[in-house]
């Protein structure tokens, strides 16, 4: 296996936590300072953001550039929704990052999706005698969703 992805959606979320990123109130520089000290907990390293606001009203779109992969963030307060993306390789913990998201925004309901990226044959089959694990042919060629 080459990483792990998470796919994260948040429903229920305060539109407040939106519009401040921190129930606190914090600014989206602070808030870049306090997932920076995740993304070391989870030793993974940023190297660069990329963020837009929409009309301050709490929706807003981020990329974090990880050296690892990437993390992004898209918000919409209107729908009390937001969608987590986070992609990792290497010895890198996205637990971590997933279990933050989940306790910062503190949604009233998730959906929680983990595929593994980079399985190759040997490990799908190996994968597959386990039992534990479902694996579907998406496309009869070789992509798999494991999970």
């Amino acid at each position: 296996m080459v990483g792990k992805h998470v796919i994260l959606d948040l429903y229920d979320v305060e539109p407040i936590k939106m519009i401040n990123i921190n129930n606190d109130g914090t600014s989206i520089q602070e808030w870049n300072i306090l997932l920076g000290k995740k993304f070391k907990e989870a030793n993974v390293n940023c190297l660069n953001v990329n963020w837009h606001n929409f009309n301050n009203s709490g929706s807003f779109t981020c990329l974090y550039l990880l050296a690892e992969s990437h993390l992004s963030i898209h918000t919409w307060p209107e729908n009390k929704f937001i969608a987590i993306d986070i992609f990792t390789c290497g010895n890198s913990n996205i637990d971590i990052l997933t279990e933050f998201m989940i306790k910062h925004f503190n949604p009233g309901k998730k959906e929680l999706k983990i595929l593994s990226r980079g399985i190759n044959k040997t490990q799908i089959e190996e994968i597959s005698n386990d039992k534990k694990h479902n694996i579907f042919d998406l496309t009869n060629m070789e992509s798999f969703l494991y999970y």
